[in-house]
């Protein structure tokens, strides 16, 4: 029995959205993002990924691309949830395996989302629907390939971001720490600007206590998290200083080391997170904080440091 015309429509579209999908965007639909990632499907990404890459869970905790795809792989498998005549709500619990288990290379990876992609492509434009229910399935096999794309896709981000966890605790794009801390004696960093709530050497010892708190979570060591915002602000005194600056830049060197080694960055620790999340918090917690103490230099007349440092 030939199809109505609006039913041939509706086949040819979603076999569209599903091209899109596996093989990326056609110039109709790339038009709408210039994002690298959104211009590619789950072939062409799998085309230029390392087996290490497809295998690795970003921070250690999210699943892998290995995940996904295998993932994607059974839900549209002829005997899977998508082909049975009663809906059956196809879940990630159910269907997706805990690694690439199964394949054994990942050309024979890539051979199966193939043969996955085009088996569905066939069955949306050929396969009789009957009922309601054959509509819903041919629907969600679509909509579910294009959400794990996006899941895939942000596992890629991720582990863009995870690669360049060292590269946030090592620099910042200004004055470096060790510089925007030197040249102060004790009387000058225990100065508090008018009309400002705290001194440089608060502000470093703040982010001394959160350095040492976090880079002891990120080695797996279980940490209290203070019940009151005031117990991460301790008070330093003239005899601290010195020994505050010490302490904040081995513990940077340490952040440093440990942000260098996969294992830590792996690591599962407090609330589901990872060292790498953790260290990431760090870098971003002591840039935050070097810009107040910049500040703070600027309005006490102390900036810029021996050796220079920016004003903006």
């Amino acid at each position: 029995m030939t199809d109505p015309e609006h039913v041939t429509w509706v086949r040819s579209a979603l076999a569209a959205w599903l091209d899109d999908a596996f093989l990326g965007p056609t110039p109709r639909t790339a038009a709408h993002s210039s994002a690298p990632n959104m211009e590619r499907g789950f072939l062409t990404i799998l085309s230029e990924l390392s087996p290490d890459m497809i295998s690795t869970c970003p921070y250690g905790t999210y699943p892998s691309i290995a995940h996904h795809v295998n993932h994607v792989c059974r839900s549209l498998d002829p005997d899977g949830p998508f082909s049975h005549s009663v809906w059956v709500e196809p879940t990630c619990v159910a269907t997706c395996m805990p690694a690439a288990a199964g394949f054994e290379s990942l050309d024979e990876l890539r051979e199966e989302i193939q043969q996955v992609y085009l088996a569905t492509r066939d069955r949306l434009l050929t396969q009789p629907w009957s009922s309601e229910a054959d509509v819903r399935h041919a629907l969600a096999a679509v909509v579910h390939a294009a959400y794990h794309l996006g899941a895939v896709r942000q596992a890629l981000l991720l582990l863009d971001r995870e690669n360049k966890v060292d590269a946030a605790i090592h620099v910042t794009d200004f004055t470096p720490y060790d510089r925007a801390l030197s040249g102060l004696d004790a009387r000058q960093a225990l100065h508090v600007p008018e009309s400002a709530p705290y001194s440089v050497a608060q502000v470093l010892a703040h982010m001394v206590f959160w350095q040492d708190w976090l880079v002891a979570s990120a080695s797996g060591v279980p940490q209290v998290f203070p019940a009151h915002a005031e117990e991460g602000w301790p008070l330093p005194t003239a005899e601290d200083w010195p020994n505050l600056v010490d302490r904040f830049l081995a513990g940077l060197a340490q952040a440093r080391t440990m942000a260098r080694d996969a294992a830590t960055r792996h690591r599962p620790v407090y609330k589901d997170d990872t060292g790498g999340r953790v260290l990431t918090d760090l870098a971003v917690h002591n840039a935050h904080h070097l810009g107040e103490i910049i500040l703070l230099r600027r309005l006490n007349g102390d900036w810029p440091p021996p050796g220079g440092g920016d004003t903006w």
